[in-house]
């Protein structure tokens, strides 16, 4: 069984992540109107850029769980450009 304690400690606890949940809102709804202002008065330059050299990590990166099934070898299926061609 639970302490009531650390019941009251919960409770307490969700009570002031509640409350700072809302503040966090209210600023988030702050930040884009003030947002959407400049964009609308033309202050605000949009850059994108994306590198895909960070999207695929090593089986042994983070995240990998220890001892888990290798898999066999070939994971991902061919792209039709690299399939073999049919045999007859």
């Amino acid at each position: 069984m639970v302490d009531p304690e650390v019941l009251e400690r919960i409770a307490a606890r969700r009570a002031e992540l509640d409350g700072l949940e809302e503040q966090l809102i209210k600023l988030m709804d702050q930040v884009r109107a003030a947002q959407a202002k400049a964009d609308a008065a033309g202050d605000v330059d949009w850059l994108m850029s994306v590198d895909s050299a960070v999207v695929r990590a090593h089986q042994h990166a983070a995240g990998a769980r220890k001892g888990a099934p290798r898999p066999g070898p070939r994971s991902v299926p061919r792209r039709s450009d690299q399939q073999d061609p049919p045999r007859l």
